[in-house]
C-alpha cells in the first residue's frame, strides 16, 4: 500500500528544502552529503516529517535537522552488517517478511529471544539502527508503511527491558518518524501487559496510538494467517532464518569491541540453545537458496 502526497503538502515540502538547504550552507560539517540529497531529491522522506508534525513546516525543519545531525554524529552509514556476529543473526531476534493482508510490509520482533548481555549493549544498539536503516529504505522505496510485530509468546522480558523498548521506539519516532502503520503485540501476557501499563504514559503518543493486541483468534483477520510465520501458527513458508556464515564470530567480534571473556560465555549460555536450533534447520535453509542478510 502506497501513500500520495497533496498538491498542498506539495508546495510545503518545497519550502521545507529551501530552509534545509540554507541550514546545509551554513553548516555542512553537520550533516552527510547523502542526506542532503535525499532531502533535495525524495519528496516522501521529507512529506513524514511534515506529516508528523501535522503539517507545520517549522517543526518539520527542525525534525529534519535534529534528524540528520544525529545520523551524522551517530555516524550511521558506516555501519556494516558484518560489524556483527553471525550468532546473533542466526537466533533470529527479528526479521523482515512478507506483506499483511492490507500490502503493508511487516518486521518481527520475538521477545523469546532474551537480550544479550550487558557489555554489547552498545555493539546491538548499532545492529538496531541498522536494522531501521534496512526498513527505511524499503518503507521510502515502496512509499509506504511499516507493520511491527512483537511476537510476546514464552518472553521473559523485565520492566527495565520494556522501558528500553519504550526509549528505542521513541528514538525511532524522533529519527525516523511516521513510517509505522501499527505496532501489534501478540499473545502478551497479563504480566506484560500490566508493564506495558506503566510505560507507555511515556511513549510517544504518536507510537501508543498505532498499538493493537494479537491474539490466536484474531490475528488471521488482522494479518492473514498465510502471511504469518510458523512460530506464531502462520502457514507462511518463506524461510525467515538466514544463513551469515560471512559475518565474524562473536568472540572475534568482542575481541574488536573490548568485551570480555565472561561477557561472551554469557552469550553462549543465553544463545546456545537457539544456535542449536538453528544448526538443524541449516541443511533445509541451504537447499532453499536463502542465504543473506536478515535485515535485506
Amino acid at each position: 500500500m502506497s501513500f500520495e502526497i497533496s498538491s498542498e503538502d506539495l508546495k510545503k515540502v518545497g519550502k521545507i528544502r529551501l530552509e534545509f538547504d540554507k541550514e546545509y550552507a551554513a553548516n555542512p560539517e553537520l550533516y552527510e552529503r547523502e542526506d542532503r540529497i535525499r532531502v533535495l531529491e525524495n519528496d516522501y522522506y521529507v512529506w513524514r516529517f511534515l506529516d508528523d508534525k501535522d503539517g507545520d513546516e517549522d517543526d518539520a525543519i527542525k525534525m529534519i535537522v535534529k534528524s540528520l545531525r544525529w545520523r551524522k554524529k551517530t555516524d550511521v552509514k558506516s555501519i556494516r552488517e558484518t560489524d556483527f556476529p553471525r550468532e546473533i543473526y542466526h537466533v533470529v531476534p527479528s526479521h523482515f517478511y512478507v506483506q499483511d493482508k492490507n500490502g503493508f510490509l511487516t518486521y518481527y520482533n520475538r521477545l523469546k529471544v532474551p537480550p544479550a548481555p550487558k557489555e554489547f549493549l552498545p555493539l546491538m544498539t548499532r545492529m538496531v539502527i541498522m536494522a531501521i536503516e534496512s526498513i527505511d529504505h524499503l518503507v521510502l522505496k515502496n512509499k509506504t508503511k511499516l507493520g511491527l510485530i512483537v511476537d510476546c509468546g514464552d518472553a521473559s522480558i523485565t520492566q527495565l527491558e520494556m522501558s528500553s523498548n519504550r526509549d528505542l521506539m521513541g528514538s525511532v519516532q524522533a529519527y525516523y518518524p511516521n513510517y509505522i502503520e501499527y505496532l501489534a503485540y501478540y499473545e502478551m501476557s497479563s504480566v506484560l501487559k500490566a508493564i506495558y501499563k506503566m510505560v507507555k504514559t511515556f511513549a510517544p503518543p504518536k507510537m501508543t496510538k498505532n498499538v493493537v493486541f494479537m491474539n490466536k483468534d484474531n490475528i488471521d483477520e488482522m494479518i492473514g494467517l498465510e502471511n504469518v510465520p510458523d512460530y506464531m501458527g502462520g502457514s507462511c513458508t518463506k524461510p525467515y532464518r538466514k544463513i551469515m556464515d560471512h559475518c565474524p564470530p562473536v568472540e572475534e567480534v568482542a575481541a574488536l569491541n573490548g568485551i570480555s571473556i565472561e561477557a561472551v560465555k554469557e552469550f553462549h549460555k543465553l544463545y546456545d540453545p537457539l544456535l542449536e536450533e538453528f544448526e538443524r534447520k541449516r541443511d533445509e535453509l541451504e537447499n532453499s537458496g536463502e542465504a543473506g542478510s536478515t535485515f535485506l
